[in-house]
This record gives C-alpha cells, sequence and structure tokens, in this order.
C-alpha cells in the first residue's frame, strides 16, 4: 500500500499472515447485520496474474467445499498513482462472529493451506486487514462481474462519525434520484494496525462504462455537489483510487 496514506479497503497490518490465515477476536463495536471484509493487498509477480487469479478461484472452491458465506473478490488498481497495478483480494462474511468461525475452518483445512503455500511463488504480500462496513443500512456484496470501485480514503473528525454516516447514506439516496446504480458503502479498519480506525467510503458501480456516465451526471447535479462541500466540514481527504475487478 502507499505509506503516505490510509488506504481505503486495503489498509496494512503487514504482521498479519497471507489470505485468511489469522483469526481475532470479534470487535466489540461490531453488530451482528455488520459485513466484514479481510483485505490482502498484493503484488504479484510479472506474468503471473492469470495463475493467480486461477489459485484464488481454487481458494473459491475450498470455502464453498466448507459451506462458508463468505464471498471472495479481486480488484486491481487502474487509477491510484504509484500503485497502479496492485491487486486487492476481499473475501467478505456477512458479520464479524460469521468471520471468526469461517476463517478457523480455513486454517485447519489441508487443501486450504497448501494452496496459500504456493501463493508465495506468484505473489507478495503488502497488507491485510480487517474492516467492517459501518454504512447506516449495510447490505450484501455485489455479485463478482466486472464492476468499477472507487475507494476514497477520509480521516473523520473526532465525535463526527455519525454525522458522517448520515451524510453518506443522503449521498446514496441522490443516486437513487438520479437513477444510478452505484452503491455506497462506509468502511472502519478493526484490525489494521497502526492505521486501526481509519475510514474508507467506497462506490461501487456495475462497470466502467457507467462509472464514467455516473460521475458527469454527479458533477452536474446540484445537490451532489453540496453534498461534497459540505463533507469538508467534518472529514480530511487523503486518497482516491480507481479498481476494477478482476474475479475469477
Amino acid at each position: 500500500m502507499c505509506s503516505a496514506s490510509m488506504r481505503v479497503l486495503a489498509m496494512a497490518l503487514a504482521a498479519i499472515p497471507m489470505l485468511g490465515s489469522f483469526a481475532a477476536p470479534r470487535p466489540a463495536a461490531a453488530a451482528h447485520h455488520e459485513p466484514v471484509i479481510q483485505v490482502v493487498t498484493v503484488e504479484v509477480s510479472p506474468g503471473k496474474l492469470e495463475k493467480y487469479r486461477r489459485e484464488i478461484e481454487k481458494l473459491t472452491g475450498v470455502f464453498a467445499r466448507l459451506e462458508s458465506s463468505a464471498k471472495v473478490r479481486m480488484w486491481q488498481a487502474t487509477a491510484a498513482g504509484p500503485d497502479v497495478g496492485e491487486v486487492l483480494v476481499g473475501i467478505e462474511y456477512p458479520n464479524a462472529a460469521v468471520w471468526a468461525a469461517d476463517s478457523t475452518k480455513a486454517q485447519t483445512d489441508a487443501e486450504w493451506q497448501k494452496i496459500l503455500a504456493g501463493l508465495d511463488d506468484l505473489r507478495t504480500v503488502k497488507s491485510n486487514a480487517i474492516w467492517r462496513d459501518v454504512s447506516q443500512t449495510p447490505g450484501a456484496p455485489s455479485a463478482p462481474g466486472s464492476t468499477v470501485l472507487l475507494i476514497t480514503g477520509v480521516q473523520v473528525k473526532p465525535g463526527k462519525l455519525e454525522t458522517y454516516r448520515e451524510r453518506l447514506a443522503s449521498g446514496q439516496a441522490i443516486l437513487d434520484r438520479l437513477g444510478l446504480k452505484a452503491r455506497v458503502r462506509l468502511w472502519h479498519a478493526d484490525v489494521a494496525g497502526p492505521t486501526t480506525g481509519a475510514v474508507a467510503v467506497g462506490i461501487e458501480y456495475p462497470d466502467l462504462a457507467t462509472y464514467v456516465a455516473d460521475e458527469a451526471k454527479l458533477a452536474a447535479d446540484p445537490e451532489w455537489q453540496k453534498l461534497l462541500s459540505g463533507l469538508e466540514e467534518i472529514r480530511t481527504l487523503v486518497g482516491r483510487w480507481l479498481y476494477q475487478e478482476i474475479t475469477p
């Protein structure tokens, strides 16, 4: 990850080993309805991306065999400054309790461990973190596809997180009014080393063409622009990154 920023959905805890290879107590603030996602950021070795995708697909198969409700997805940075090309692997669970239980199952599965061991020749892990969906109305993850994910890292002012959540909910209402298919989610870093407590906003679009068209509509919408201006009072913008989904 970019060391100069609090990276959204992938803030680092380098001490956490590879994909799904640790378990931690359920965060005290987590609620049963709040989805949890483990995000591992990796640098894939040159020419190895397709093979890496196939190995991640095998891990998805292990989850299915274990009857886990986890959803595995992958994104690659396409507009992220020096981080272009980085790959995010996200494993999303319905809540922290399911994450803890399913992660434990995976750690004791021989096939899972064998696949993980083979990944060392394909990629370098740059960060590993656990994020919790703290949106006012958390929902299920989108279906894998050719989605585009716009991530914005922010630093919310002390005591203003609830206000920020409310304003983002009004932002989703604006998207709905405009008939846009984009979905806004707010994430809080629960286990991320020195960046624990960081906040990230993810807006997911069905595809690149929709992203371009919707961004133009939002830029021309007075209510959306007013909302963005009002956010300046309660948060500091850290950075923005654009990812293209590459889930196998």
